[in-house]
């Protein structure tokens, strides 16, 4: 059990905080690092929206005593989400990141596919970062400077500065934070007083405590957004003018760094001002609101007017008028007549009758479910011809020979997978994706990827090599053992046969070898 846990600090990213304990703990191997936090060594770090609380809590949750809700409320980028998604999925994604056993959350909140360009290394507010040197002694990463969007302190009114370390690590299982000192400027520079007042919004996002806004009153506030602001075309919205606007005060460049820009002819602020179907960001909603609001209002207050937006309210049922039994009977009948006049007729053909379309219409609109079970079938005559698989097959795998013919030799390095091999010749998703229509590039991996096993083996060649060329040939074997990289725990059949059998063995008869030297020149001369 866990003796010592470093204290949290306001507004901390909980990767940083886990990061400080592995440091203050010396802990070089990140497994045994994963295995003390959370029990599990297969968890994989997420530096903005770390998953597996309830693991983590079980372990710590003796010194830090916080609940799982706490814990993605104050230190991960969850509730900056909360406004803008529904409510039922939000409680999914926190769900996900409590008991979840693949954390999903970076691809449910649009992080992943979305537009915006978030920060691939560390930002920092220069003030704060001495601050925390003379006061702490030691730095951690604030969440909100980690936000996209955010590029001034909201405090300080300074610029952020990018730091050299890397938000994701290139190591799957490796945490990553602010290191005990850094080698970056710490002049702060003055900000705009429009990047300023965008900070301060998305901080204000992590105490929001209100509930989820709805589609249609989102949809309903950018009408009247425009309607105020005399953004109409006669009724119509005038988008030109909106996109003109965000654009004259945000600057093409600006825009275009963050993700959103707006010289494409359907862009995302079209989408915005059109009937809401799904979520937008944060970052779009403040940047058009700021563009064109000109109270530059609170978050409470932009926010309080899309709940009280004229007209937000949920539309009234429509009164559904029961069909007879008689009149859904004939239809029925007159449009399995259609069918077997017509029997080789597709559902296209068959509606394109004067006809088919008024029966399809009407049995469309009342008896939805008979309909699909009973409708022409769907004719699938496309064939997609783009690309010349073959001729990719063939350069994809001469790559991986040239590639696998310079490593004929050596011995260190990682595990060589099917992903590894993918990544060194930069095909990653195309190859795997699509390795049933390349057939070499499947052969080439069943013959030379690596299995754990063979990984493990080639590990202790490693190291049996090395000690060959010090001649050091009494190594006991857990020594050999620890250098490769294993353990009981982890080794499998093969690696522990070497380590029993094969070594043991091979020292001995080194070991006889070096005790009966052989006269050479007398053999000769025998």
């Amino acid at each position: 059990m866990l003796t010592h846990f470093p204290i949290v600090q306001p507004d901390e990213l909980l990767g940083s905080l886990l990061t400080r304990f592995i440091k203050q703990h010396g802990l070089i191997n990140d497994k045994v690092a994963l295995d003390m936090l959370f029990g599990n060594r297969k968890v994989v770090p997420s530096a903005l929206l770390q998953g597996h609380i309830k693991e983590l809590l079980e372990h710590i949750g003796h010194i830090w005593l916080a609940s799982p809700e706490q814990v993605i409320k104050s230190h991960t980028l969850l509730p900056i989400f909360k406004p803008f998604i529904p409510r039922q999925r939000y409680q999914e994604i926190m769900n996900n990141l409590i008991v979840g056993t693949t954390n999903s959350s970076s691809l449910r909140t649009g992080m992943n596919a979305g537009l915006l360009m978030w920060p691939s290394t560390y930002q920092v507010c220069p003030l704060c970062l001495k601050k925390q040197r003379d006061t702490l002694g030691f730095y951690y990463a604030r969440r909100l400077f980690q936000c996209a969007g955010v590029e001034a302190c909201p405090k300080h009114h300074c610029l952020l500065v990018s730091t050299p370390i890397a938000i994701q690590s290139e190591h799957r299982h490796q945490f990553t934070g602010l290191p005990w000192q850094l080698d970056i400027s710490l002049i702060a520079q003055i900000a705009e007083p429009k990047l300023c007042q965008l900070a301060c919004l998305i901080e204000d996002l992590f105490n929001y405590s209100s509930d989820t806004l709805s589609y249609l009153q989102w949809s309903c506030y950018f009408r009247h957004l425009a309607l105020s602001q005399q953004l109409m075309k006669g009724n119509r919205i005038d988008h030109e003018k909106i996109s003109s606007a965000v654009r004259d005060y945000w600057g093409d460049q600006w825009l275009t760094k963050q993700g959103l820009e707006l010289k494409k002819q359907n862009s995302w602020l079209l989408a915005m001002f059109r009937k809401h179907r799904r979520s937008f960001s944060y970052l779009q909603y403040f940047v058009v609101c700021l563009a064109l609001d000109k109270n530059k209002s609170t978050l409470d207050r932009f926010l309080h007017q899309v709940a009280n937006t004229p007209n937000a309210t949920e539309p009234e049922p429509s009164l559904v008028i029961p069909v007879k039994q008689a009149d859904m009977t004939n239809y029925q009948n007159e449009w399995l007549q259609l069918m077997r006049s017509n029997p080789d007729a597709s559902l296209k053909i068959l509606r394109s009758y004067r006809e088919g379309a008024r029966l399809y219409t009407w049995l469309y609109r009342h008896c939805l479910v008979w309909l699909e079970g009973n409708k022409p079938a769907a004719v699938k005559n496309y064939v997609n011809n783009r690309v010349n698989w073959h001729q990719r097959d063939l350069s994809f795998v001469k790559q991986l020979l040239k590639l696998e013919w310079s490593l004929i030799c050596q011995l260190k390095g990682p595990r060589r997978s099917k992903n590894w091999y993918s990544k060194q010749i930069n095909q990653l998703n195309r190859m795997l994706n699509k390795l049933n229509l390349l057939p070499l590039c499947s052969l080439f991996f069943d013959r030379y990827s690596e299995s754990v096993e063979e990984y493990q083996t080639r590990r202790l060649a490693c190291v049996m090599d090395h000690l060959l060329d010090k001649k050091d040939y009494l190594r006991p074997v857990c020594e050999i053992e620890r250098d490769a990289g294993l353990s009981r725990q982890r080794s499998r059949q093969p690696a522990r046969e070497i380590l029993r059998l094969d070594i043991p063995a091979w020292q001995r008869s080194s070991l006889v070898s070096s005790e009966c030297p052989v006269d050479r020149n007398r053999q000769n001369q025998e």
